[in-house]
């Protein structure tokens, strides 16, 4: 019992410690770490990685994921493909998937397709690549490369960790002295476990990556392979192209206009009888009511201020005719007063 307790306190003092530098698991598990019964995130510190420790790791030593992606065509389909599989077999490589799509039926056939998803040693990858341009027309080759040095090395150390935590455990187990002990420590185990075997799968899967390559082969039977375009055809190409969108679009607006044609009509007659019907209404109103014409406007009279002898004699408008009268002169005016 003594001995369980010390080597208890001594695993709560590791993870004191490493609680105080900042360590952070961020793993599944953490809860089981802040038990005390081990803190894996210490033994990390101690495990060399080529993050935030500046280890340097040969050029022959990194972790390189190798992805080709492939386009191809061929006159002869059926020997293409088969030229094909026999490379896969050459180089010891295996199809992951494959699918095929279009029929050759006597003179009847169909555009055929074929893509595959090779996986090949990563060593015979350019050898394959060569041989894969000389079977077949390449109209397009594109090969990605993906370093996963880093997470590979991480993934290992905590790995190793856990198993220097299992080992631990095992040994606590075999001096545990009482139920409750041997539960919690049973509890960490099989957790500690399952992290193991998670981490020990991610390996594998890099390891595979690593170890095959992968190329994704599309494979089309054409009648006439696929030419370069030059400059003068491809400024062909874009004004018949231009040209035909000017087409299109003019072929749209007909169109439109001729969808639109039903409501023009029936909104251009609705229009028709409301202004019909407007005017023949004011005409037969006007008709009813029919408005006086205006006459002469009427004349008052006319004021005449004394004539300066010898001027022309003065006019006053004439009440039966409306034409002006000639006025006697001012003298005999004054004697018929």
């Amino acid at each position: 019992m003594k001995k369980l307790l010390c080597v208890l306190l001594a695993a709560l003092l590791c993870g004191a410690l490493a609680a105080c530098s900042g360590a952070s698991g961020g793993e599944k598990g953490n809860g089981a770490y802040d038990s005390g019964l081990y803190d894996s995130d210490a033994v990390l510190e101690e495990t060399p990685t080529n993050e935030g420790t500046g280890l340097q790791v040969k050029e022959s030593e990194r972790k390189l994921i190798y992805t080709s992606e492939i386009s191809a065509e061929t006159k002869d389909f059926d020997t293409a493909r088969s030229d094909v599989d026999a490379l896969i077999s050459k180089y010891d490589a295996y199809l992951e998937s494959s699918s095929f799509s279009g029929y050759s039926r006597g003179d009847e056939q169909t555009d055929r397709s074929l893509d595959y998803t090779i996986r090949i040693p990563s060593e015979a990858l350019s050898e394959f690549l060569g041989e894969l341009e000389n079977t077949v027309r390449v109209t397009s080759s594109n090969t990605y490369m993906e370093d996963v040095t880093g997470n590979y090395v991480d993934t290992q150390s905590r790995l190793n960790a856990l198993k220097q935590e299992e080992a631990w455990l095992l040994e606590l187990v075999e001096a545990a002295e009482n139920l409750e002990e041997l539960l919690q420590l049973e509890d960490r185990l099989s957790s500690v476990r399952y992290e193991i075997e998670s981490m020990t799968s991610q390996l594998q899967i890099y390891d595979d990556e690593i170890a095959y390559s992968t190329v994704n082969l599309s494979l089309r039977d054409v009648t006439e392979y696929t030419i370069r375009p030059s400059f003068g055809s491809r400024s062909w190409e874009a004004f018949t192209g231009g040209w035909s969108s000017f087409i299109n679009a003019l072929q749209g607006i007909v169109i439109a206009l001729l969808w639109l044609l039903p409501f023009l009509l029936i909104g251009g007659v609705i229009v028709f009888l409301a202004v019909f019907f407007t005017r023949r209404t004011r005409r037969r109103r006007r008709e009813r009511f029919p408005v006086p014409p205006a006459g002469p406007a009427p004349m008052g009279p006319v004021s005449v201020g004394p004539v300066p002898t010898g001027s022309a004699p003065a006019f006053t408008p004439s009440p039966k005719t409306g034409q002006p009268a000639a006025q006697p002169p001012r003298e005999e005016q004054k004697e018929k007063k």
